[in-house]
């Protein structure tokens, strides 16, 4: 792949074309370019935190990157959080999962991308350096315990790998002459405090320390030397050379691109795509807007052919409302009717009920008493009642039978004289047991002798055919 490799380092940018051809400029001074570009990102700009946790399935990384995120940096709403899982590690206390958790400077970010747009750079992707050595760092040590060395001008990254897996890294920079007598007693002090801090944290021992893509002064010799001094076996994984490490690190890695972080915010993603697409988008929307406007037009003309039609639908029911008017009053008519009917045909039901008690009451009744009340009622006694039923030992009424008629009479015995008064109410009541329409009967005598007062309640005999059930 035509691919052109960038390190943006302040001011400069240090490029790699896919020929081989290497050249560091000003990015001012950027030559203008039509291909595609993986931009490495100044590592003195970006923050890094590793976290790890005990592994769950229940674990939300975008849960956990807003809560660690904003604990990098001084000032969160300026930079952006993105990160990734490193990989699962068993530990004495169990599983445990690392997460990778960089921020990012948005204005810086926007800046260089806005630079590299203006000479015509397509970037395909902006990645970490710490990352991507943590990526390629997993095929250099995939055996054993030990660090991961590189060294940039005087800056010394030092990864650690436990059994192939990354566990934790450290930067620091050489005040030694790096073509000096002490340089190689700096990286053995180095070297040692690392495998001490290895077997201290992680209770491994370091074995060897691999040196990637080592500049042009770290030779064999110095290899053997701190090898001797440092106590790891050191070993040169590429010949010695003056060129910029990142940019080989970056043409050897470029399979592992797609596994690495992405430091471009997504809303800049958009816009950059929209500016290099701005042709394409234009003719797009220009296509939408004419295909909205047939599209409005053709229904414009539907509503046209539709309202014609909708207006004659509309006159023709105006036409039929008289009709449907007529239709509904007969049809309230005619309910009325069905409920006059409903109600003689209870009558009639009913009759047969109330006749017989009707007329034998003029007969049973005997001089000397009249009837101020007869009152007819059609539903189940109510408590007070019921519960006379059943103090004298009647039948009770049963819960869920259907409603029982019953004639409540108030009545006057006229007789002055207390017994006389009392005897007349006596031969009514037992003629009044005796009646072929009474099932039974309930008394209320309490103002008898007071006014001659009393109230009968007769639940009545259901006779069907003229016969007493």
């Amino acid at each position: 792949m035509k691919r052109v490799y960038l390190h943006w380092e302040g001011e400069w940018i240090h490029g790699l074309r896919w020929d081989g051809e290497k050249f560091t400029t000003r990015i001012l001074a950027l030559p203008r370019m039509r291909r595609k570009v993986l931009l490495l990102f100044d590592d003195s700009l970006l923050q890094y935190k590793l976290v790890e946790l005990p592994f769950s399935p229940r674990l939300n990384f975008k849960k956990i990157l807003r809560a660690e995120g904003p604990s990098i940096v001084e000032e969160p709403s300026a930079y952006y959080f993105t990160g990734r899982v490193l990989g699962k590690m068993r530990k004495r206390e169990g599983e445990r999962i690392t997460y990778l958790i960089c921020a990012v400077p948005r204005r810086e970010v926007e800046g260089i991308l806005e630079l590299l747009h203006d000479r015509g750079v397509k970037v395909e992707k902006v990645i970490s350096p710490l990352d991507l050595l943590i990526e390629r760092g997993r095929d250099w040590a995939a055996e054993g315990n030990g660090c991961l060395v590189l060294i940039d001008q005087k800056k010394v990254y030092i990864l650690f790998f436990r059994e192939g897996n990354f566990v934790f890294y450290r930067t620091f920079t050489l005040t030694s002459e790096v073509e000096g007598p002490d340089v190689g007693e700096e990286l053995a002090m180095e070297l040692r405090r690392s495998s001490l801090y290895l077997q201290q944290e992680f209770k491994v021992g370091g074995e060897w320390a691999k040196v990637v893509i080592p500049p042009r002064w770290f030779t064999q010799e110095l290899a053997e030397e701190v090898t001797a001094k440092g106590g790891l076996r050191v070993e040169l994984l590429h010949p010695p050379s003056d060129q910029p490490p990142w940019l080989q690190l970056m043409a050897e890695s470029d399979g592992a691109a797609g596994r690495l972080l992405s430091l471009v915010p997504p809303d800049v993603k958009v816009l950059d795509f929209a500016k290099r697409h701005y042709a394409a988008i234009t003719l797009i929307a220009f296509g939408f807007a004419l295909l909205t406007s047939s599209w409005a037009m053709i229904k414009h003309w539907e509503y046209r052919e539709e309202r014609a039609l909708l207006q004659k639908k509309e006159e023709i029911l105006r036409q039929w409302e008289p009709i449907l008017q007529k239709k509904e009053e007969s049809y309230r008519k005619l309910q009325a009717l069905k409920e006059e009917a409903q109600k003689v045909s209870r009558h009639l039901q009913e009759r047969s009920l109330i006749y017989l008690p009707m007329e034998t009451f003029a007969y049973i009744t005997p001089r000397g008493i009249h009837l101020k009340e007869i009152n007819w009622e059609k539903a189940s006694p109510n408590p007070r009642e019921k519960g006379r039923f059943e103090a004298r030992g009647r039948r009770p009424v049963k819960e869920g039978l259907p409603p029982i008629p019953f004639l409540k009479v108030v009545a006057v015995a006229d007789p002055k004289g207390m017994e006389a008064r009392y005897d007349l109410f006596q031969r009514f009541i037992s003629d009044l047991k005796e009646a072929p329409f009474v099932e039974e009967i309930d008394v209320d005598d309490s103002s008898l002798l007071h006014d001659g007062t009393f109230e009968v309640t007769v639940r009545l005999r259901k006779i069907v055919a003229h016969e007493v059930d």
